[in-house]
């Protein structure tokens, strides 16, 4: 696959790796997004929010000042956002300039959101 896009798309890399360890360097992208990772991560019973929190923080630090995280999930906002928040605490509050949110729409009943965390 990967092939098939690499010529069609020339200047699409695909790579596959780790989200708790990205194969980049530091302050690298303006944007990451995740849709759904985090919400896969988190289901692991034993080690779901460790990892989710090391997903979290390497995806922050892949990012460039003024870089934002989007994450998008059918997460209510009373549950996603105390979890956002303690990420944030744990790293330091120099990193981020807060979290915001929108509710995308509704499908099929499912209400869902965007999250965005903004890198100072």
């Amino acid at each position: 696959m990967s092939r098939k896009y690499a010529v069609s798309h020339g200047n699409v890399t695909f790579v596959v790796g780790d989200a708790t360890c990205l194969p980049y360097r530091n302050n690298i992208f303006d944007f990451v997004f995740d849709k759904g990772t985090m919400d896969s991560v988190l289901k692991h019973n034993t080690i779901g929010l460790l990892k989710a929190e090391k997903l979290f923080i390497d995806s922050l630090r892949v990012l460039s000042s003024n870089g934002h995280f989007f994450m998008f999930t059918d997460e209510d906002p009373d549950i996603r956002l105390p979890l956002i928040s303690e990420f944030l605490q744990k790293i330091g509050k120099n990193i981020g300039t807060g979290i915001s949110y929108y509710h995308i729409g509704e499908f099929c009943g499912i209400d869902y959101f965007m999250y965005v965390v903004k890198k100072v």
